[in-house]
């Protein structure tokens, strides 16, 4: 055997590490991608059950809330500023969640819940008002993506609520 044949078959070997590295690698780049990803819905969704409590806690500001979704005209003006300030902080994890979702960071099915929660929000008079009201202070993007992208929701003759039993428990 000559020099040639153990040049030959370290070429072989070496070639044999880089692939084996090159999938090692991949394998390594998937399981991060698909943790940053779980991460990515953990935040969005402890951040929305984080902004949803600031209602479900608080006896004060959930009836200050359903008072607003039928009609921000009928709140004080303290009242009008605790809902407006809880409505954007729900709006930036909303639009956060888009912006993780333009990103790839976001699941497919992740992100239709969110729209599909954001969808229901929108058709409220209260969270139309805020919007109508607060938008400017929201990306370009985010404000095009709710105004042209966000489904219409088919809303009974009740109103934005589901059912009549709704409407009087939201009294």
């Amino acid at each position: 055997m000559d020099i040639s044949y153990y040049a030959n078959l370290a070429e072989i070997l070496g070639t044999a590490a880089i692939v084996v590295s090159l999938i090692y690698v991949a394998v390594q780049i998937r399981q991060n991608t698909r943790a940053t990803k779980l991460t990515t819905a953990q935040n969005v969704f402890h951040d929305l059950r984080e902004a949803t409590a600031i209602v479900a806690t608080d006896q004060e500001m959930a009836s200050i809330y359903v008072k607003a979704m039928k009609d921000v005209a009928s709140l004080s003006p303290a009242e009008k500023h605790r809902v407006y300030m809880f409505l954007n902080i729900t709006y930036r994890v909303y639009e956060n969640a888009f912006y993780q979702n333009k990103q790839g960071a976001l699941d497919a099915y992740v992100w239709e819940g969110v729209v599909a929660n954001l969808s229901i929000a929108h058709e409220t008079p209260g969270h139309r008002a805020f919007w109508r009201d607060r938008k400017k202070i929201f990306s370009t993007e985010f404000q095009d993506f709710c105004e042209n992208e966000i489904p219409e929701l088919k809303i009974d003759a009740v109103g934005p609520y589901h059912s009549a039993q709704d409407q009087k428990g939201m009294q």
